[in-house]
């Protein structure tokens, strides 16, 4: 079905900040990520939709501030991603869990305007990780079990 229309929303998102997942909508539900620069370093929010994107609420991931690597993979389903572990959400921020993972990966940094977000999460057990590398180039991870064990992908020819 195509849109009858297109019309400009303006979200009120704080200024200072860039967008760190791809935006997810499904109806009228929909969430972002968000990671904000601050003087005492980023911190992430996940901004939620229930209204098509009319309006946007944030939701702030639990524990300390952190400049977390997010993945929506719908809108209620999020992965956080920061060092070795993962915030998991599986109802729009109601409740969470940690994971730990058996891979440390460095602070990441994705903007929207990156083409290669670095953590894509094609199911809830199957997530990909590029962590970038020195000169000679980034590292692809894979994991089969939601995040815990992570083992880095051969790409024939690299």
């Amino acid at each position: 079905m195509r849109p009858s229309h297109w019309y400009r929303i303006r979200p009120s998102f704080p200024d200072g900040g860039a967008f760190v997942s791809e935006p997810i909508l499904e109806g009228r539900y929909g969430a972002v990520g968000y990671s904000i620069e601050r003087p005492a370093g980023s911190i992430t929010i996940v901004y939620v939709t229930t209204n098509g994107g009319r309006d946007w609420h944030p939701v702030i991931p639990p524990g300390p501030a952190e400049p977390w690597l997010v993945d929506t993979l719908t809108p209620q389903s999020w992965r956080l991603v920061d060092g070795n572990r993962i915030l998991v959400t599986d109802n729009a921020g109601r409740s969470w869990q940690t994971i730990a993972t058996n891979h440390r990966f460095p602070a990441l940094f994705y903007a929207y305007n990156n083409p290669t977000p670095p953590v894509v999460f094609a199911s809830a057990s199957v997530g990909w990780l590029v962590q970038p590398g020195d000169a000679s180039g980034n590292t692809l991870w894979r994991s089969t079990d939601g995040g815990r064990d992570w083992k880095q992908v051969t790409i024939p020819g690299t």
